[in-house]
């Protein structure tokens, strides 16, 4: 099954991620805006948007965007800030959205690696390609898998409204070479119903990434650890930020 078609079209899925912190993802969404030189008016894709907060504030910036995510409970909250630089549409990753249309694509906080077949993850990275303009700008967050694997917390639980959500991780081997995924199990009783939940992320490094980018055409151009901007150490960063466009 798609775990992730059921979990991120789940109320219980905002409940437990909702409270992200807002100040930090804008304050981050300025510096790389910032960063790249962003004109009014130029043309971004949110990808895997959400509920739409992160489009919201690039439109803000003076961007005209667009956000699509695969939940049509996600999209119908983000329409409520539609208007005429801030589009919203259920659309599938791996397919492209508008050939050549952007001049960023925007990737964030981790929205990515979701599928156990290889191809599929593949896919959503040409997918970017063909979105962008032949000069246009890839920005790609993703954890660092590093970090991830040497603070493996097996066991934890999260009172968020009420709802206790008790949450196991694992590692398991991943489908592309030596790679591996992070599994996430759910469960908590909420509504008077018991629920479990999957979630399953690839843990890729960065050279998987300069491996797959390298395969769909994309050139990185920079490589940074946090949301700062500094360098990236796979011992130590917090995050792993790639910058690359087509070649």
């Amino acid at each position: 099954m798609d775990w992730y078609k059921d979990w991120f079209n789940s109320k219980y899925y905002h409940i437990l991620y909702g409270k992200r912190n807002e100040d930090e993802a804008e304050a981050m969404l300025s510096k790389i805006c910032n960063l790249l030189d962003c004109k009014q008016n130029e043309k971004a894709l949110d990808l895997a948007c959400g509920k739409g907060r992160h489009s919201k504030y690039l439109a803000s910036l003076g961007l005209k965007v667009w956000g699509t995510d695969l939940s049509e409970n996600s999209i119908e909250c983000a329409k409520t800030f539609a208007n005429d630089n801030l589009h919203f549409e259920v659309q599938d990753m791996r397919k492209v959205y508008k050939t050549n249309f952007f001049d960023y694509v925007f990737n964030l906080f981790t929205s990515f690696g979701y599928f156990e077949n290889f191809s599929d993850n593949l896919e959503t990275l040409k997918a970017v390609k063909n979105n962008l303009k032949t000069e246009g700008i890839f920005i790609q967050d993703y954890l660092n898998a590093e970090i991830i694997k040497s603070n493996l917390k097996e066991y934890e639980e999260i009172e968020i409204d009420g709802i206790v959500f008790k949450i196991r991780k694992k590692i398991i081997t991943g489908e592309y070479e030596e790679s591996e995924m992070i599994v996430k199990s759910i469960n908590f009783t909420a509504d008077d119903m018991y629920f479990h939940f999957e979630e399953k992320v690839n843990l890729f490094t960065l050279s998987d990434f300069e491996a797959m980018y390298s395969m769909v055409g994309l050139d990185i151009l920079n490589v940074y650890g946090n949301y700062n901007f500094d360098e990236f150490n796979p011992e130590n960063s917090e995050r792993l930020i790639l910058i690359s466009r087509p070649q």
